[in-house]
């Protein structure tokens, strides 16, 4: 029921109390940039993230593995969105 693009339009419609998605505008000057950081993104995560790429909102999801080498701590940074 609420796993489909229709019902997550119509959620976030009633949300901004919007009659239409089409009728939003979602980051006027592109002014908002987000960035997500995780060791591992879920499924609803990302597809939420590709979504709003599409609405021309900037956001970037970076996965982080961290690794020991003796005392230090070191990390690897791969951008997964966009790719």
């Amino acid at each position: 029921m609420f796993n489909t693009p229709a019902s997550a339009s119509a959620r976030i419609c009633e949300f901004l109390d919007a009659p239409d998605l089409d009728e939003l505008k979602l980051n006027l000057g592109n002014s908002q940039r987000i960035m997500l950081v995780a060791a591992n993104f879920r499924k609803e995560v990302t597809c939420t993230a590709l979504w709003l790429l599409g609405q021309g909102i900037s956001i970037a999801c970076f996965k982080i593995t961290p690794y020991s080498l003796g005392e230090q701590l070191l990390i690897n940074i791969d951008q997964i969105i966009p790719t």
